[in-house]
């Protein structure tokens, strides 16, 4: 099953693959192994060029990922492809994908979910 979680200005899009993935990997949801990690996703949404495969380290793996315009429902989103050891840098479309940066943050991956009830 899809997954959709909305951040202000896109939409994260976790993938059935990615999901099976992270539960056979780490034996917990992406949304909490990005939490426990504190990958900062808006920031890393906002490095991203569009339209391109990126493999992001967390935790140990590399979570691939895209950031697209889904025409379909008129937004941005990012794209959770993948999470696979470190060693691999490409995809089952790819031989190589881009490499980012870590990017964290002190407290939360989803730190609006928690600003908006403060405000």
């Amino acid at each position: 099953m899809v997954q959709y979680i909305p951040f202000n200005t896109f939409i994260m899009v976790v993938t059935p693959h990615a999901t099976d993935q992270c539960g056979a990997r780490v034996g917990m949801s992406l949304v909490t192994f990005l939490s426990i990690n504190n990958l900062n996703i808006p920031e890393l949404f906002g490095n991203l060029e569009k339209d391109e495969c990126f493999a992001v380290p967390v935790g140990g793996l590399l979570l691939y990922v895209k950031k697209i315009f889904n025409a379909h429902r008129h937004r941005l989103e990012l794209e959770c492809i993948s999470l696979t050891p470190s060693v691999h840098v490409h995809t089952l479309d790819k031989t190589f994908a881009k490499t980012v940066d870590e990017k964290r943050v002190s407290e939360s991956s989803f730190p609006q979910w928690f600003n908006d009830e403060t405000d």
